[in-house]
């Protein structure tokens, strides 16, 4: 899922869905990644994060190869 905010100054609320824990089927291990681009100044290039860790742009496929 994707949530984006446009507007940095006010941003948007989101209301993530959950699944339903009688019908979801047990898993061994839950992980869950966190991708996050944040635009900085207009005429910046964004930064990303994974997991709250600032990753270059360069890196980015990389990391991402090794965390799937």
């Amino acid at each position: 899922m994707l949530v984006v905010s446009m507007d940095p100054e006010y941003g948007e609320k989101a209301q993530i869905p959950q699944p339903d824990q009688k019908a979801t089927p047990a898993q061994s291990e839950a992980r869950t990644i966190v991708i996050e681009v944040l635009q900085t100044a207009e005429d910046q290039t964004p930064s990303v994060r994974i997991n709250q860790e600032n990753v270059p742009w360069q890196e980015l496929g990389n990391r991402l190869a090794r965390i799937i």
